[in-house]
């Protein structure tokens, strides 16, 4: 995409090592859609930034060469109530004129540098961090924000498996964050892309889901099982036990260990406070 080249001196530290990782992680996205870079961002109430994307350089220039990025590109920014920013529209609303011509600078530079640009970014919102999930196109991609609005399940499934397959990825990186801690804590010329169609949706939605769903309970980590997710997902349709032994062609009984086994995973004594912890999580997106 560019000659542009990071600075050899981070090459070291764990954002940088892992672009390739990442990178393979996201080959079904950049083969069944029109996206061209990834970037996942962990952003802690204290500053500290968790960073990860396949396109090294764009790292580099958004958090390195523009350091100053990371105190003005803040969650403050963006309303509580805030799922997805188109962020081109977003930077045009903002009423500050020094933070707005900030991220124009940054906005024009991923341009010129490396051509991308288009972004739109997938948000959730943890207790002490907030999570984005950075998506960019080529930047003189002029149907973009229709296919954003016709396909953002699909991202929003990539997001899912980005956290979950690349689990070990964020766990790592979350060791050495790029942006060290800075602040108190506080709470917290392409045509028109067509939606994918038939078998290569089929196929990024089959290639994109998790063999394993993490949960977090109490700062422990658990996972669902294939099995308990199949149960669950049936849960969540209003399934009986029966039914989802009859869908599942499993015993009874096997249905009800599995469901035991999720309420102990979910703290949930009974069937509605189980149903009610899935209802709250990313689970209803698999």
């Amino acid at each position: 995409m560019s000659n542009y080249t990071p600075m050899n001196k981070l090459q070291s530290h764990i954002s940088f090592q892992l672009c390739k990782d990442v990178d393979e992680l996201c080959k079904t996205l950049f083969t069944h859609t029109p996206i061209k870079v990834f970037e996942y961002s962990k952003v802690y109430s204290n500053g500290a930034r968790v960073e990860l994307s396949n396109h090294a350089a764009h790292m580099e220039n958004a958090f390195i060469s523009r350091a100053k990025m990371s105190r003005v590109y803040t969650p403050a920014l963006i309303p509580e109530n805030q799922r997805y920013l188109l962020i081109n529209n977003w930077i045009d609303s903002l009423e500050d004129n020094n933070t707005k011509s900030t991220l124009s600078d940054q906005l024009n530079s991923q341009h010129e540098l490396f051509g991308i640009g288009n972004e739109l970014s997938i948000i959730k919102r943890g207790e002490e961090y907030i999570e984005y999930f950075h998506f960019y196109a080529n930047s003189n991609n002029t149907g973009m924000a229709n296919y954003y609005i016709n396909n953002i399940e699909l991202l929003e499934k990539f997001a899912l498996y980005f956290t979950n397959t690349g689990r070990h990825l964020i766990q790592q990186s979350d060791k050495d964050p790029l942006v060290k801690p800075w602040r108190k804590k506080s709470s917290t010329n392409d045509t028109i892309i067509q939606s994918p169609e038939g078998q290569s949706r089929d196929k990024f939605i089959e290639s994109i889901t998790p063999k394993r769903f993490f949960i977090n309970i109490d700062n422990r980590d658990e996972f669902l099982t294939k099995r308990e997710i199949d149960c669950a997902r049936l849960l969540l349709k209003g399934k009986t036990n029966k039914q989802i032994s009859d869908e599942l062609f499993i015993s009874l009984r096997t249905v009800e260990t599995h469901l035991d086994s999720l309420r102990s995973k979910t703290n949930s004594n009974n069937r509605s406070e189980l149903i009610a912890f899935l209802m709250r999580t990313d689970f209803v997106n698999i």
